[in-house]
């Protein structure tokens, strides 16, 4: 078995999900993670899939390109080489953290907010950001779900957050979750 990962995107309409299953359900491939989306209209699905040695690149183009004449989805894949890490996608000795950050629109917001993130060296595991409203009253909200070490204080990260909020002129609140254990 291969395992790749793989996207498509193109202008959102009913049926597309089920489309694109069909292909690699035809093709003999598994889905085993993805994440699907609507951005502005337009519809971003990225997944991972196995697919069976007896299937061939050929067979895959032909199955995508029917999506792509079908639905107008642009796609790319990428074979995955190494070892396949299932499960949790937080490591051990993690807590899980969600940060929000919400403002007027404005240039900046999602690199500075990730830049104090990585400086931190946190792993940021879901980034999501939306465009609220129309106009003056439009509204700028981010939502982060990210990795801290149970050994850091999030409080170190206050200096940096109190000079975002005042540069950029957002609100950021930062709140732990808890996981459940299966």
């Amino acid at each position: 078995m291969k395992r790749i990962a793989l996207s498509f995107i193109g202008k959102d309409r009913p049926g597309i999900i089920a489309g694109v299953s069909q292909a690699l359900f035809e093709s003999g491939c598994n889905i085993e993670d993805t994440t699907m989306t609507i951005l502005e209209g337009q519809f971003a699905m990225i997944l991972i899939a196995t697919i069976p040695d007896s299937v061939g690149e050929t067979r895959l183009r032909e199955a995508f390109d029917r999506c792509k004449q079908r639905w107008g989805l642009n796609h790319f894949w990428n074979v995955l080489a190494g070892s396949v890490v299932r499960g949790e996608k937080h490591p051990p000795g993690s807590k899980t953290y969600i940060i929000s950050v919400i403002g007027k629109d404005r240039t900046g917001i999602v690199y500075e907010t990730s830049r104090i993130l990585a400086k931190a060296r946190l792993n940021i595991t879901d980034l999501n950001c939306k465009i609220l409203g129309q106009g003056d009253k439009a509204v700028f909200a981010m939502m982060l779900e990210v990795d801290v070490p149970k050994s850091f204080a999030t409080k170190r990260l206050e200096p940096a957050w109190k000079k975002l909020k005042s540069k950029l002129k957002v609100d950021v609140h930062i709140k732990p979750i808890e996981r459940l254990s299966l």
